[in-house]
């Protein structure tokens, strides 16, 4: 089986957020997406556990990296949280 990059790893990451926020990956064609949508509370700690997971079984990196990866990368990339249920954009 061949490893994984870290860019594929990144890119399944995207797409795994767009998933859980319930949006199309063709938000992340958008030139600042990360600002126009967002996601529940709920849904990012759903995102983040699955980053957690993911990240150390996939890039065999330890969970307190991978938390730390998971800042950065939400930081970086990541969608606005809401503290209501809705989702969409605002």
């Amino acid at each position: 089986m061949k490893k994984e990059t870290k860019e594929e790893f990144c890119w399944k990451a995207l797409h795994k957020m767009c998933e859980l926020a319930g949006h199309d990956k063709e938000i992340l064609k958008e030139e600042k997406y990360f600002q126009k949508y967002s996601m529940t509370e709920e849904q990012h700690l759903l995102w983040k556990i699955w980053f957690y997971h993911e990240a150390g079984k996939t890039l065999r990196i330890s969970k307190t990296r991978s938390v730390r990866e998971f800042e950065w990368f939400d930081l970086m990339w990541g969608l606005k949280i809401q503290n209501n249920d809705k989702k969409g954009k605002e």
